[in-house]
């Protein structure tokens, strides 16, 4: 009787890939790290000409960041995370876009939503906690860091870096209903185009919390195992379950730079920060780049009581 293979998790496949081990001088202090960042973001707003240690290791295309404070989670939606909590069974795009279309259906219910498109109120939705399928990024990398180093401080947290390797942008507010509402086909089966798709909403923040966060959001269809875009570790190629763990989203993780080549729709690298960096990587972020809790996740909840409170103290020091 033949043994039954282990269960690729996600967290061995990124262990396997970090780039960490592929550049560990890039990597041995969290200050070197946080100046590669910081480097990066530099480039990106046009402060600093020359590509940066972090082009070197990954792609010379746009790229998109997410941090993550438990280097075991794979990089999935609300959505899906919530699914596969609940469920045993393989999630397939039939059944994530009933939970999605009940979910619109409940909050629209409860008044939300009013002059928007459903993508509007999903995005919306994802900003403040509810389920849906879209994953959060951000298009700088010091913000990403924050969610990496947040908490969770005796676990090391994971960073990844992404690319999508076609200009695959979708538009949430101008349709009224959502673009990939007719890609399921049953329960079971869906479009190969949308399985396949791996999407950046090209819509811009609609609240405080998205600006301060610099969110985008990924979008597409729910990954399946093709014969051209095999994930494998250690000879054993990764079964349907075993790709969602890693991602919902059809991205292959690389331990090099990127082949301009690959078939693959979107492309990702990622970094084991170590517990022990998180502490230091918060007092970076705070004391050099003004990033904490509070410029993260701006409290609206108060500024009109704090807003008179200061003028008040202006007016009475005249």
């Amino acid at each position: 009787m033949s043994t039954p293979r282990t269960t690729i998790t996600a967290e061995a496949l990124f262990s396997s890939r970090e780039l960490n081990k592929m550049h560990p001088a890039t990597y041995l202090q969290p200050e070197a790290f946080f100046e590669m960042l910081q480097a990066e973001q530099k480039f990106i707003t046009g402060q600093q000409p020359t590509p940066t240690a972090m082009r070197q290791q990954t792609s010379a295309a746009p790229l998109l960041f997410r941090g993550q404070s438990n280097h075991k989670y794979g990089l999935s939606a609300s959505l899906h995370r919530f699914m596969r909590a609940e469920t045993d069974e393989t999630i397939t795009e039939g059944m994530l876009a009933q939970l999605e279309k009940s979910v619109i259906l409940e909050m629209q219910n409860r008044g939300l939503g009013r002059g928007m498109t459903q993508g509007e109120l999903l995005m919306l939705l994802q900003h403040h906690g509810a389920p849906t399928r879209m994953i959060d990024v951000s298009d700088r990398p010091l913000e990403a860091l924050y969610f990496a180093v947040e908490g969770n401080d005796a676990t090391d947290g994971r960073y990844f870096i992404l690319t999508l390797t076609g200009e695959d942008e979708t538009s949430l507010s101008k349709p009224t209903e959502l673009p990939w509402a007719n890609n399921a086909r049953g329960v079971q089966q869906s479009t190969s185009t949308w399985t396949q798709a791996v999407k950046l909403v090209e819509d811009r923040p609609l609240d405080a919390r998205m600006s301060a966060q610099r969110g985008r959001f990924l979008v597409g269809g729910v990954t399946r195992s093709y014969s051209d875009l095999n994930v494998n570790l250690d000879g054993q190629a990764l079964n349907a379950a075993e790709l969602q763990d890693v991602s919902m989203l059809t991205i292959g993780f690389l331990k090099r730079k990127a082949n301009p080549d690959t078939s693959w729709p979107a492309l990702g690298w990622s970094i084991r920060i170590p517990a022990g960096w998180k502490a230091r990587l918060r007092d970076l972020l705070d004391s050099e780049e003004g990033i904490n809790h509070n410029t993260i996740y701006p409290d609206l909840s108060h500024v009109s009581w704090t807003g008179v409170d200061a003028a008040r103290k202006e007016l009475y020091a005249l």
